[in-house]
């Protein structure tokens, strides 16, 4: 979620086996009129946060995931609190650098047997 930090030759990756096959489809959401404003007016460095963390995108993603029920859906995103709330909304596991090996197999059993 949020502006590409850098771009990767994920197809050549996928082909090279390092990651299992994917979609990869850029989305992108007009911010709203306040949105803009605070974005324009904002110190470099806060702008990638600001763009990131637009509430228009966690609806987004909602609907993404909705649109594609019952498939195995990973959600990466750098802001610890956006990937909660969307975690919340979503009634998904959130894994962070902090989470335990034991509790990430724990996790990741539980919401496959949900799926």
């Amino acid at each position: 979620i949020g502006p590409k930090r850098y771009d990767a030759p994920w197809k050549d990756i996928e082909a090279q086996g390092y990651i299992a096959p994917a979609d990869c489809v850029e989305v992108r959401v007009t911010l709203d009129e306040r949105e803009r404003l605070v974005y324009a007016t904002a110190e470099p460095e806060e702008r990638y946060r600001l763009a990131s963390c637009s509430p228009v995108k966690d609806r987004v993603v909602a609907d993404i995931v909705a649109r594609h029920k019952g498939a195995q859906t990973l959600i990466i995103g750098q802001y610890l609190e956006q990937l909660r709330i969307l975690g919340e909304r979503l009634k998904a596991p959130v894994l962070t650098g902090q989470t335990p090996e034991r509790e990430r197999e724990r996790l990741f059993g539980e919401f496959r047997a949900g799926s």
